[in-house]
């Protein structure tokens, strides 16, 4: 059996950060170069005009839960993975497998919106205390 790295370590935080930066698309601003801190404002002020209206907010009040459900609408800022299969892809690169074991795949497909939302809101956080 393969064995998934712990979603806490440092290697799996670098990945899954990288790989969500990377997928950061701001083509409509040209050829402007962004920097880490960029992108995720870009991204959340995105995801603020986008979901954080006042009925949103009401049907779901937790900005995380908020985020996952704004990212599933597949926004064009941000190119992530979205069919079950290249999430699980994806998820076996992040992790450092070559394949999710069969067991966990539900797991990781059910929660995978709100994996990425919270990463994001955990860069944001992070990005904005320095």
């Amino acid at each position: 059996m393969t064995k998934l790295l712990k979603t806490n370590t440092k290697k799996y935080l670098s990945n899954i950060q990288a790989a969500i930066l990377e997928a950061v698309n701001f083509e409509d601003l040209g050829d402007i170069e962004l920097n880490n801190r960029q992108k995720i404002e870009y991204l959340m002020a995105d995801f603020k005009a986008c979901a954080n209206y006042p009925n949103n907010k009401k049907r779901i009040p937790n900005e995380q839960n908020r985020l996952a459900d704004w990212l599933q609408g597949l926004p064009n800022c941000l190119n992530i993975p979205f069919t079950n299969y290249d999430i699980l892809n994806f998820m076996a690169k992040m992790h450092e497998v070559t394949a999710i074991p069969e067991q966990k795949e539900d797991v990781i497909i059910n929660g995978y919106f709100g994996h990425i939302a919270f990463n994001i809101l955990k860069m944001y956080r992070t990005l904005n205390q320095k």
